[in-house]
């Protein structure tokens, strides 16, 4: 995952195991264009709820390493 400049995001990425479309990053950018009844486009992989899991947990360090945070602080 690449880090955007603020302002521009990345797709949201929902892992697919067939049966359902877990979200793995990015859900309040999939929740609100739901609530508003607009269509949005995201980022779909191969992947069940432990992937989708193991992808958000990824992400948000990543992110939180860009910004220079640590979870221990």
């Amino acid at each position: 995952m690449v880090v955007s400049q603020p302002g521009r995001h990345q797709p949201p990425v929902v892992s697919d195991d067939v049966e359902n479309k877990n979200p793995g990053e990015g859900h309040h950018r999939i929740k609100a264009p739901v609530l508003a009844d607009q269509e949005i486009l995201y980022e779909v992989r191969s992947g069940t709820l432990i992937d989708a899991i193991r992808y958000s947990c990824g992400a948000n360090h990543i992110i939180n390493r860009a910004l220079g945070q640590s979870l221990n602080e």
